[in-house]
């Protein structure tokens, strides 16, 4: 799939002065979006197949990190999907100056962090009626907000019960 944006870009956009700026832009974009994959792949427990999901008892808590969290959800969710929609548009009607796309790409990039933000909390306290799921993150031991933000704020008693129920399918009890 990823080759044929280039096939597609050098079929109609080859004799734009924008074509050179696209081609970069998709690859800068491929790049971050494999690095984000790569952190989301080593901050996976190890031995985990499916590297979202871990399995029961193999919980490691020191993994999740705001530092960690941001840059996979900046390279992997936030460039990919609210930068990169933008950006070639930016250069179609001209507008290549770099500072205009940094200031695009700083607020857009924002944008996508709130996006994750906001599925991460509603994955836990949307239920069905708002997300037509059932959220499992935690129960699933993903790399997400809450348990970050948890971490960061919980108690000793708190932060047992996260341990506690981080990749159990059916909790025992919830830190907040």
């Amino acid at each position: 799939m990823g080759a044929c944006i280039y096939r597609l870009l050098k079929l109609y956009c080859r004799e734009q002065p924008y074509y050179l700026n696209l081609i970069e832009l998709f690859l800068q974009s491929s790049y971050q979006t494999e690095i984000g994959q790569t952190l989301d792949l080593i901050t996976a427990p190890q031995g985990n197949v499916d590297l979202i999901t871990a399995p029961q008892g193999n919980v490691d808590l020191g993994r999740f990190t705001e530092r960690r969290y941001k840059s996979i959800e900046k390279y992997k969710i936030a460039f990919y999907s609210f930068y990169l929609p933008v950006a070639p548009v930016m250069y179609m009607v001209r507008i290549d100056d770099e500072k205009e796309h940094a200031n695009a790409k700083k607020i857009l990039l924002e944008m996508g962090e709130f996006f994750q933000i906001q599925d991460d909390y509603l994955d836990l306290f949307g239920g069905p009626s708002v997300t037509r799921k059932f959220g499992t993150d935690i129960q699933d031991n993903k790399f997400c907000w809450l348990v970050v933000q948890c971490l960061q704020w919980a108690t000793p008693e708190q932060y047992e019960i996260l341990k506690e129920n981080s990749g159990r399918r059916r909790p025992r009890r919830w830190p907040w």
